[in-house]
């Protein structure tokens, strides 16, 4: 079975929310199949708001790009998710 490897930009609720907090979160909590890389960058948006673009390596099967995206939806902290990059490795 093949990999893909996606880049997502991660956009936070409010410029209060801790980016730091929120990739912790991210990575204590992800589901078992789920790789997040090391290299992690935070990045200015607008308004005070910040996203953290996050590289990501998921197994190559139906809907796991769906079940990746609702668990960062629902992290607490979290507005939005938008992928940027994504390829099979």
């Amino acid at each position: 079975m093949g990999k893909f490897l996606l880049v997502y930009l991660i956009k936070l609720e409010s410029p209060e929310v801790d980016p730091e907090e929120v990739t912790k979160k991210i990575r204590e909590n992800l589901p078992e199949d789920f790789q997040m890389q090391d290299e992690v960058k935070i990045k200015p948006l607008f308004f005070g708001i910040k996203g953290i673009e996050a590289q990501f390596i998921l197994p190559e099967h139906e809907g796991i790009q769906d079940k990746l995206e609702d668990y960062l939806r629902n992290t607490e902290g979290v507005s939005e998710v938008e992928v940027q990059y994504m390829t099979r490795l």
